[in-house]
Parts: structure tokens; sequence; C-alpha cells
């Protein structure tokens, strides 16, 4: 992996559970060597890959709103507690 993604690996890291440090970590790598085999490609490809990326996050951000849980699953939920 490139140095300059040397702090971003340690915030992955440091915010990930423990259970789940390896299989992002891993996933990082996979996403690391698929940006250089975008880049080595060419120009024209490396911005084909942005873009569908940007497409992707904009559908994935005006989507979020729609997934909201009920109050009723929350309250039976374990991982939250009851008041």
């Amino acid at each position: 992996m490139r140095t300059g993604v040397a702090a971003f690996v340690l915030e992955l890291l440091e915010l990930s559970a423990p259970t789940e440090q390896g299989t992002n970590s891993s996933a990082l790598q996979i996403a690391d060597a698929l940006f250089a085999a975008l880049v080595a490609l060419g120009p024209a490809t490396y911005l084909a890959g942005t873009a569908v990326a940007a497409a992707l996050a904009l559908a994935a951000v005006s989507t979020a709103g729609r997934a909201r849980m009920s109050p009723a699953s929350l309250s039976s939920s374990p991982s939250v507690p009851n008041r």
C-alpha cells in the first residue's frame, strides 16, 4: 500500500471493532489495488472509474434516508438498552 494511505489505515483500524479489523483492512487493500490498476490503464479509465464511484456515492446518499428503523424494532433490539 502507498504511504499516503497510512493515516487512513490507522483511522480505519481505530474505528473498526476488533472482529472487523481484518475484513476492513482487506477491503482497503483491494480498493488500493483497484485504484492503482485504474491509474495504470490511463487517465480516461481513471476518470471513468471515478465517475462510477461518484454516481454510487450519490445514489447511496440519496437513498440513505429510507433506511430508518421503526421505534418498535429499536425497542426490541438487543444492542439498544430499554429505557
